[in-house]
């Protein structure tokens, strides 16, 4: 797993669900939440989807921030699909924790 595919998962919303449901509080997450997350191994391709999405996002962040046209909503939705298909959760289960 890259650093890029790494970053990708933990910034999704399924796992940000699963954090904050399941293995941590919803107030606060510290490292030993984080260091429960269970990661999926992942073929080469899918290693290699997802740093590409996640190297995709980098550089619409970037255009955000430079206040151009960016399509960082559509590449996070892309990322958050991908994620859950890792996981098993279906694309259309609500993830919603009340804070």
């Amino acid at each position: 797993m890259t650093p890029e595919s790494l970053m990708a998962l933990l910034n999704s919303e399924g796992v940000d669900f699963l954090l904050r449901t399941f293995l941590g509080s919803r107030m606060h997450i510290e490292i030993g939440d984080v260091r429960r997350i269970p990661v999926p191994v992942l073929s080469d391709d899918q290693n290699r989807r997802l740093t590409e999405l996640a190297q995709h996002a980098i550089e619409e962040k970037r255009r955000a921030d430079a206040g151009k046209a960016n399509h960082l909503v559509e590449v996070e939705a892309e990322i958050d699909a991908f994620v859950r298909d890792l996981y098993g959760v279906p694309r259309d289960a609500d993830l919603w924790v009340v804070r």
